[in-house]
């Protein structure tokens, strides 16, 4: 003890452990673990000042000298010095582990000087020592291999405590727990590794003793992978099995609350679902690429995987919630538990897209009750445990936060539904999911956007629950906070804790350490001003002793996304900054209004880069400035613009000047900038802030949102006014007149957010940007401190006015001008077309009426018939019907016209159809045709007619839809139509059909040009003018807009798959739709509504005027007028007047008495007619009263307005057009119409159509409204028709009787029937045959064409050029004769090397320069440089007999691609050593795939495209010089197999490539065997003046393939099976199917063939160039097209089944078929035994039978004559003769014959049986006679007419029988004319009568019902 007197009263002092530390009382002092921090509380308790100052010092106990010493450095470990707190890192006691006692005093000095001091022995405790800890294996599968970890020997003089066991992952703080434990070995399962580490993880053990000291060692890194694919599914099977029986597992684990059995479960259990999330997507995205959260766009496969994966990530989900909802039940009873479980609750929501919200809610429920636990246990436990534990629980709120972010954006829709039910239990779940399964695949397929829309006060469920979890969290991490910082010493290190979803800091001290400094967190950063700056704020005390609390976040997803389209402000790539000041209570320090901002740095990692523009332009004349402009949306306020300027030359610098609204001048400007700001920064556009960028704050900005402009200068920097320029940019500019640099320019804007937490919104108050902003990070200076995000933006151009009329010249914009002028040019003709077709359609508004329509019919009725739209659905053939109603039916009809063609496909006609007397309600109707139409026009397609009473105005439709074709449908042309009822009328073919045809023609404006119906009011000129301003609004709002699009992520887009929609696009949208859709809508609501000037005449009055002229010119007598004595008689009877009518039958007698008066309709009286004639008058004057509803329409003179605005919009759209593409440049503008014209031709011919098929969908699916032909306009255009007297009276009072039928109906004769059908089919057969010949041809003619295309005429002189260089014809050294090493090197150098360089002139005058790289013949260039290769084989790889092994050394086996030798050596093949590298290339294998190199067939094995290569590169010396020392090295040893010599030439005098490969192949029994093969292949096709020929050839090509691939599918389709069984049909398909391989050859080889020249054209002649791979491709070409063309020659052979030579002998082969089958079976045994026996008997010594195939082929050449009988007779006397004179005795004498006898017999049987034979030859015959009809060459039978069309030829003999009857009848037919004449001129009552009718009432006012006299009329016509 020591003892220091001192005078005075020195303070008190007294010093201790703070809480927190580990320490122990020991000894008298305290002892300490040395793995942890020390924390020192120092105080007075007695005689303090307020002044007192504190030092602390620290001695160690030196055991050799037995006193304590200084240590000089301590504080280098130590915060706090000098302060009340004391706070030693635990390095420094690792550091000075030799030291095991300390003495720490800390002094106390009051102001006067006078100080005491107080004094604390620690001693530091040993941790566990001198053990080891293993783990086996080193890798497994997650959850699936279980890892035993087997600690021993470990020791501790306070004794071993427990085993904590863990792991760490890269890039992750975060200590993955998986047990803990007193055993020292345990077998565990691992989490899932990383994947970004391939997987690999730390595995750690802790050893602690009894009072807390821990020894950490890393047991070993650890790989732990997921499952395969193919177990996945049963790993999830197995894990929902555990949750089944309403989750027993989980339910007793949740019961027993035992925290390591709960969490070791969940742990193996979450790292499974982790691991199959990971292989999941490494699955998806190894085949489709990037896994993204929708399927749109994604091909099918992709799409069906995607889905797949998606409905296992539900699943995934439900087991998260089980998993969480099961950790709630863990017991917190230590803080062991609390590292374990916050651990574990870590890993199972690592995957925070697989969290729904109960998952959300158990977490955050988890977390909070984990930071009550740790808030309890923070005084009893220390730091290191507290910060471990608190590390999982910030982490797994990290999770949550995100998790919330991400299943919001990306829903678990079925387990959100699953949820909301209420329900639970698997059993229900899976019920649900199964139900679930097509809702998940249609939402995958165009998600929407899942982010909050609704507004603050109006939350919905899903916001309020967001809510909810984020404030929860916010409590929960406020909690751990202050659990983490309780214990804390100020100027204590950070404590960081980072994670994949956050990152946190939380730092306690003073004030003035904290402030004034920047802090790194994630990747943000906060950058701070000094305290009293932060507290700028009245009322506020500025001290800086006080200790305060400092919490930093950066979260990397935003989690305030519960505030509707207010959160849509903040970019969705943006992370959140948050930093928070407490002080020591807790409590949030407000700080606001701070005097200087606080710099914040806000990550948006992912943010797409702004567009860049690239600028060629020159100043105006006169100031020097280049002029752009720039937009600020009304969405962009407050937000700062970034302007980025590069030059091309970096010696550059530019003035930039700024100015709102109007263009900027050196003295009229807003802003100045130089750029680059420092001409020594010149180049480095790396550096941050960049010297080339321009930022300009948002005070700027403000709300001065449109226009500004930018003007750039270059500065001339050799000008002397350049200096004080830069000094003073106020001064005068030194401008160049022209600039030397082009630059490029980008433009964008960025703002800055927080998060009010008080109002609960994003807003941008008290924040700017700062100049660091870049595409990738916002910089935000602000004055108050909250959460803190960013937006980002990119604002439009606008129209340059000056600029564009300084540049408006037709040189600098051809690509406009063109354009303007072609679509005008176009516009006028098509105008001019119109205009003809609108004349025309004038002619097909009218009705026709009927030929055959009486003209004393009055009862009108109007037929329209709608032809089908299928192809030749039109006829020229006659057709007739017969209509019935309930009161009575027409005669036979005609429908007809002589002045227009009727009844064309897709036509509509109009017919005035008139009758005598109304037929009532139309029940139904026969109609046929005559099939009297010429080829495709007899067949007739009829949609449907219908029927309108133009007395009454009912319609009536009968609706068919069917052929009426003897060769279509079911072959019938004649039906029964019955009338349409509604159901008819309503089904979905005729309201679709209908509705369809009309929008088409009418609706679609493009379409509408060619179809319009003729009866629209709206014309093809009106119609075309209004697609023409329709086409120019729509160029003018794509180029408004075109390039300056903001990126999508600026606003929390609307993601379709790889589409993205952000808000300010969707205002873009709309601003579009405001210029072109009002205007547009206007003008074609004016031309269709506006009525005409002038009514035309009715149509049915027209056609009644064309009946009343038929009647006149035909001196029709009016039947109505005329009275006949012998048919009616008048009486007068007590004033009333009488009309008679008699039948013929009757006599004349009971005429006259057998009247019966009570018939009305037999009489009326006079007075009653003039009463019936009052009453239709009046009723006619009432009808007149009434007025017909109208339609809306406009008064015509709006004509002429719709007329003004569509000129008007075309002339403004076209001229803005022009000033935008003026602007933007040629090579832009260009670019600009290509994407116009694709998406302009999209929406025509694609879009709208798919429109127009919805739109009649819906109608007929869901409206069903019928009869969306009519038109209404049209009715309304026309003068109302009236109808006159008697046609009223006939339509009140019908009287007239039912005439007889003029023609009756005759069903067709089924014969007649067949008879056109069958001559029908043989037109149709005749016509395709012709078709198909004269294609043929065609095809053929192109084939031969592009055939003998690729094939040269001077291939063969080039091959036999180049092998005469090479191969050479010379005693010794010919190529063919080398047969050894020493040989082929005297080839090498004596022949072919020289060939490979150009020698000297005859006169010895060396070669020109520009010679070198050609051959010696002075015209071939060498492609690349020649490569020789050879193939090896490792040495004694076959075992050598016993009996040999003495004398021979090896045995070395054949080569073959497998045993082949890959080593690398030293130089001549010496083997290298351990750790020797091979440096020699020529002993250095190389793969084929780095040469390029495909394997090659030798006459003795295949070969690999790989081997040791030797480039003889260099001159010709050098290349001499590397063979000889190749020579002398042994390079082609006893293990070489092969020599390969390889190159290609081109010889551009005959446009080829030459691909030479000399090969020598070494045997097996030491044989050198030459082998060459030169390819000549003609690559360059397109450079001569055949060129364009050859490339339309080949189009056309491509196009008959096409036509053709087509053909062969619809017959595959029609004939199904059968179309196999067709020869022809095989070879149609094999032609069509090698056409393509050809084509897609064909263009593969031009695609290489452009790359090898490309390499040849960069290396310059040197690079290595292949050509072998190219010569297989160009070879297999040539065969392709070979058979291509043998199967299209082969075709004729069908050609030619026309002949009956030919027909007879292809019969001749199908009958003999079977036969010939047989035959050859029995053949082949034959020839094949032969052969076997002539293998074996001369193979040896026979080359000819050398091996079986050889023997073979020279079998079939004996048959023909070609045998070497003498080498025969040589190797075999005795079985020569033998085995030859029974070969030919039994295959050439007796097989051969055998074959022809059974030809002959079958050729006779089948000329005896005509049935065998083909019948194709009567085509011929039919097709002959048409030929001579047509051209009128020779006699043609005569045309046998239609059998269904009646013959107008009269037979004599019936004339003769007619004439008969008809004399027969004459004296009957003369008697009753004198009857009739006495009776009607002298008969005195009957006059009488007759003049007091005409008195009193006029005859022509009458009724009289219609006689019989046309019998009468026949008979008197005949006999004129």
């Amino acid at each position: 003890m020591f003892i220091t007197v001192t005078t005075g009263t020195p303070p008190q002092m007294s010093l201790d452990c703070a809480p927190g530390s580990e320490c122990f009382s020991a000894h008298g002092g305290r002892k300490i673990n040395p793995t942890t921090d020390l924390r020192l509380h120092g105080r007075c308790t007695q005689d303090c000042d307020a002044a007192l100052t504190y030092d602390w010092d620290i001695e160690f106990y030196n055991e050799t000298s037995e006193l304590y010493e200084p240590i000089p450095n301590w504080r280098v470990y130590a915060t706090g010095s000098s302060t009340q707190y004391l706070y030693i890192k635990k390095e420094f006691f690792i550091d000075n582990s030799d030291w095991s006692r300390y003495s720490i005093s800390l002094t106390g000095t009051r102001a006067g000087g006078t100080s005491g001091s107080s004094f604390m022995t620690v001693y530091v405790n040993t941790p566990p020592y001198g053990g080891t800890c293993t783990a086996t294996p080193g890798d497994g599968v997650a959850s699936i291999d279980p890892f035993n970890v087997h600690c021993q020997n470990w020791k501790d003089e306070d004794g071993i405590d427990s085993y904590q066991f863990y792991s760490v992952f890269v890039n992750d703080t975060i200590q993955k727990q998986i047990t803990f434990g007193r055993e020292p070995s345990v077998a565990m399962f691992p989490p899932l590794g990383p994947q970004a580490n391939s997987y690999f993880q730390e595995l750690w053990v802790s050893i602690y003793d009894t009072v807390g000291a821990r020894t950490s060692v890393m047991v070993q890194e650890i790989q732990v992978r997921p499952p395969d694919e193919s177990v996945a599914g049963d790993i999830m099977d197995t894990m929902f099995n555990k949750t089944m029986g309403n989750l027993q597992q989980y339910a007793d684990l949740a019961a027993s609350e035992n925290t390591r059995e709960i969490n070791k479960q969940v742990l193996i259990d979450a790292s499974l679902l982790n691991a199959l999330r990971e292989s999941d997507r490494d699955e998806y995205e190894s085949e489709y690429g990037t896994y993204s959260t929708t399927t749109a766009g994604a091909t099918p496969q992709a799409t069906e995987s995607f889905v797949s994966k998606e409905l296992d990530r539900n699943r995934r989900g439900y087991l998260r919630s089980i998993l969480l909802r099961t950790m709630k039940s863990s017991s917190l009873d230590s803080i062991e538990d609390l590292k374990l479980i916050s651990s574990t609750t870590y890993m199972a929501t690592s995957a925070t897209d697989e969290l729904s919200p109960s998952a959300l809610e158990s977490t955050v429920d988890l977390a909070s009750s984990m930071a009550s636990k740790i808030t309890e246990m923070v005084s009893t436990t220390s730091q290191t445990m507290i910060e471990e534990a608190g590390a999982g629980m910030i982490a797994t709120l990290g999770n949550c936060l995100q998790g919330l972010h991400d299943t919001i954006a990306n829903p678990l829709l079925i387990v959100d539904e699953f949820e909301q039910t209420g329900q639970t239990g698997t059993e229900a779940f899976e019920n649900t999911y199964q139900s679930s399964i097509g809702t998940v695949t249609e939402w995958l397929a165009s998600p929407t956007d899942n982010l909050m829309t609704s507004t603050p006060g109006d939350l919905s469920d899903k916001e309020l629950k967001a809510k909810q979890i984020v404030q929860q969290a916010e409590n929960a991490l406020n909690m751990i906070n202050r659990a983490l910082l309780k214990n804390k010493v100020p100027g204590e290190t950070a404590t960081t804790i980072s994670t994949p979803s956050i990152s946190l800091q939380l730092r306690r001290n003073n004030p003035s350490e904290i402030a004034n400094r920047t802090y790194d967190i994630g990747d943000g950063q906060f950058s701070l001003p000094e305290w009293c700056s932060m507290k700028n704020s009245p009322g506020q005390d500025c001290t800086e002793d006080k200790v305060v609390d400092m919490e930093l976040y950066s979260l990397k997803k935003n989690p305030y996304i519960f505030n509707g389209e207010n959160s849509q402000r903040v970019s969705i790539d943006s992370h959140a900054m948050i930093l928070n000041y407490r002080n020591l209570s807790g409590e949030e320090m407000q700080i606001q209004n701070t005097a200087k901002a606080i710099g914040i740095i806000v990550p948006r990692p992912s943010s797409p880069d702004p567009e860049t523009t690239y600028y060629s332009s020159q100043p105006l004349e006169g100031d020097g400035m280049v002029y752009h402009n720039f937009n600020v949306s009304d969405i962009d306020e407050d937000t700062s613009i970034i302007i980025d300027l590069l030059p091309d030359d970096l010696s550059v610098q530019y003035a930039v000047y700024i100015r709102y609204a109007e263009r900027p001048t050196t003295n009229y400007y807003d802003h100045v900038f130089v750029v680059p700001s420092d001409m020594s920064l010149a180049g480095q556009t790396s550096l941050s802030p960049s010297p080339y960028r321009i930022s300009i704050g948002d005070t700027y900005v403000g709300k001065n949102t449109g226009k500004y402009v930018i003007g750039v200068i270059e500065l001339d920097r050799a000008n002397y006014k350049y200096s004080q320029f830069i000094r003073n940019q106020k001064a005068e500019v030194p401008a160049m007149e022209e600039f030397i640099s082009n630059y490029s320019m980008s433009i964008s804007s960025s703002g800055c957010l927080y998060w009010s937490v008080v109002d609960e919104r994003w807003s941008s108050d008290g924040c700017s940007v700062g100049p660091k902003t870049n595409q990738y990070q916002t910089e935000c200076l602000c004055t108050h401190l909250t959460n803190f995000a960013s937006a980002w933006v990119i604002p439009p151009n606008d129209i340059d006015f000056d600029y564009v009329f300084a540049n408006m010249d037709f040189a600098k914009n051809p690509t406009i001008y063109v354009v303007v002028i072609v679509v005008f040019v176009f516009y006028f003709i098509g105008l001019i077309w119109c205009r003809r077709k609108d004349n025309r359609d004038i002619a097909l508004i009218g009705v026709a009426p009927l030929p055959d329509n009486d003209p004393n019919d009055k009862y009108l009725y109007e037929v329209v018939v709608l032809t089908g739209r299928r192809k030749n659905g039109g006829t020229d053939s006659k057709v007739s019907f017969i209509l019935s109603g309930e009161d009575d039916e027409t005669e036979v009809r005609m429908l007809a016209d002589d002045k227009r063609k009727i009844l064309r496909r897709s036509g509509v006609d109009s017919f005035l159809m008139a009758v005598p007397r109304p037929l009532g309600t139309l029940n139904y109707m026969r109609i046929w045709h005559d099939n009297s139409g010429k080829g495709k026009m007899q067949s007739w397609y009829l949609s449907y007619i219908a029927f309108r009473d133009l007395q009454t105005g009912e319609r009536f439709y009968f609706i068919a839809n069917r052929w009426f074709s003897v060769v279509e449908d079911d072959g019938q042309i004649d039906r029964l139509v019955p009338v349409a009822g509604k159901e008819q009328m309503q089904s979905f073919d005729h309201v679709f059909s209908s509705t369809t045809r009309k929008n088409f023609d009418d609706g679609h404006l493009w379409f509408s040009v060619i179809a319009r119906p003729p009866r629209s009011r709206f014309t093809r000129c009106q119609r075309l003018s209004c697609c023409m301003m329709a086409l120019w609004l729509e160029m003018l709002v794509n180029i408004m807009w075109y390039g300056i699009t903001p990126p999508t992520s600026s606003n929390s887009p609307l993601n379709f798959g790889p589409f993205s929609l952000s808000p300010a696009q969707i205002s873009i949208g709309v601003q579009s739709n405001l210029i072109v859709f009002p205007i547009s809508l206007l003008v074609i609501q004016i031309f269709r509504k506006a009525r005409p000037k002038k009514k035309r005449k009715s149509r049915i009055e027209i056609a009644k005027e064309q009946l009343a002229q038929k009647r006149q010119k035909n001196n029709y007598i009016d039947r109505s007028a005329m009275v006949s004595p012998s048919h009616v008689e008048v009486k007068q009877n007590n004033d009333q007047m009488y009309l008679l009518d008699f039948e013929e039958k009757e006599d004349t007698e009971s005429k006259y008495t057998n009247l019966d008066k009570s018939d009305p309709d037999k009489f009326m009286s006079i007075d009653a007619m003039i009463a019936s004639e009052d009453a239709r008058e009046k009723k006619k004057k009432e009808k007149r009263r009434k007025k017909k509803k109208k339609s809306f329409g406009f008064p015509h003179w709006c004509i002429y307005i719709g007329w003004v605005l569509v000129f008007l919009s075309i002339a403004t759209a076209a001229t803005f057009v022009i000033f935008y593409a003026v602007q933007m440049g040629d090579l832009e503008t260009k670019q600009w119409f290509t994407s116009l014209v694709i998406s302009f031709l999209t929406a025509i011919l694609l879009t709208q159509p798919i429109k127009v098929i919805l739109i009649g969908l819906f109608i007929a699916l869901v409206l069903k409204t019928p009869n969306a032909d009519e038109d209404e306009d049209a009715e309304e255009d026309e003068e109302d028709y009236e109808l006159n007297d008697d046609e009223e009276w006939l339509h009140a009072k019908p009287l007239a009787p039912i005439k007889e039928r003029k023609l009756a109906y005759k069903p067709p004769d089924e014969k007649e029937l067949s008879k056109a059908r069958e001559q029908r089919m043989k037109e149709i057969k005749m016509y395709s045959i012709i078709r198909e010949i004269i294609f043929y041809m065609v095809f053929l003619w192109l084939l031969l064409i592009i055939s003998y295309g690729n094939r040269d005429p001077n291939s063969f002189n080039y091959m036999e050029h180049l092998s005469t260089l090479f191969i050479k014809d010379d005693p010794y050294n010919d190529y063919m004769k080398v047969t050894s090493r020493h040989r082929f090197w005297n080839y090498a150098h004596e022949i072919f090397v020289p060939a490979l360089f150009v020698q000297d002139w005859y006169n010895g005058d060396p070669p020109d320069d520009d010679l070198t790289g050609f051959l010696n013949d002075r015209y071939s260039r060498i492609m690349g440089h020649v490569v020789v290769r050879q193939l090896r084989i490792h040495p004694g790889q076959c075992s050598l007999n016993e009996k040999f092994s003495q004398i021979v050394d090896e045995c070395n086996v054949g080569y073959s691609m497998s045993n082949q030798d890959q080593d690398s050596y030293g130089r001549s093949w010496r083997h290298l050593g351990e750790n020797e590298t091979a440096t020699i290339p020529e002993y250095i294998y190389t793969p084929a795939s780095d040469l390029d190199g495909y394997p090659f067939l030798g006459r003795h094995g295949l070969y690999s495209g790989g081997g040791y290569v030797a480039r003889l590169l260099g001159s010709e010396s050098e290349v001499h010089d590397l063979l000889y020392r190749l020579e002398a090295e042994n390079w082609i040893d006893d293990y070489t197999k092969a020599i390969f010599i390889e190159f290609s030439t081109y010889n551009a005098q005959v446009n080829l490539f030459g691909v030479v490969i000399l090969l020598l192949e070494i045997t097996k029994l030491g044989a050198a065997l030459p082998l060459y093969r030169i390819d000549p292949v003609k690559l360059l096709s397109y450079f001569s003046g055949f060129a364009l020929f050859q490339v339309v050839c080949e189009g056309l090509f491509l196009t008959f393939v096409v036509f053709f691939l087509i053909k062969e599918i619809n017959n595959i389709r029609q004939q199904k099976k059968k179309y196999i069984k067709s020869f022809w049909n095989i070879i149609e398909f094999s032609i069509v199917s090698l056409s393509i391989a050809a084509i897609v050859l064909y263009f593969y080889r031009f695609i290489v063939s452009n790359k090898l020249s490309a390499t040849f054209r960069d290396s310059g002649g040197a690079g290595y160039i292949k050509l072998q791979y190219v010569a297989y491709w160009n070879e297999l070409l040539g065969y392709l097209l070979g058979i291509i063309v043998f199967l299209s020659n082969l075709k004729f052979l069908k050609l030619l089944r026309f002949n009956k030579r030919m027909s007879l002998l292809s019969s001749t082969l199908k009958s003999a078929s079977a036969d010939i089958l047989h035959y050859f079976i029995m053949f082949g045994i034959i020839f094949a035994s032969f052969a076997m026996a002539f293998y074996l008997v001369f193979a040896k010594k026979v080359f000819d039978f050398a091996d079986f195939i050889y023997t073979l082929e020279s079998l079939f050449a004996t048959m023909l004559g070609k045998f070497r009988w003498h080498a025969m007779k040589d190797a075999d006397s005795v079985m020569a003769p033998l085995l030859f004179f029974f070969f030919i005795l039994s295959v050439t004498f007796i097989l051969v014959n055998m074959f022809l006898t059974i030809l002959n017999e079958n050729f006779s049987e089948v000329k005896r049986n005509t049935a065998k034979q083909a019948n194709e030859f009567e085509m011929v015959e039919f097709m002959m006679s048409r030929f001579k009809l047509w051209t009128g060459i020779g006699e043609s039978k005569a045309r046998t007419a239609s059998p269904l069309i009646p013959n107008n030829k009269v037979n004599p003999k019936d004339i003769t029988l007619k004439e008969e009857n008809v004399i027969d009848a004459f004296p009957d037919k003369v008697d009753q004319l004198l009857d009739s004449i006495t009776k009607m001129y002298f008969n005195p009552s009957s006059k009488e009568n007759l003049d007091f009718l005409g008195s009193k009432y006029d005859p022509k006012q009458m009724y009289l019902k219609e006689s019989n006299i046309n019998q009468d009329k026949g008979f008197m016509a005949h006999y004129k």
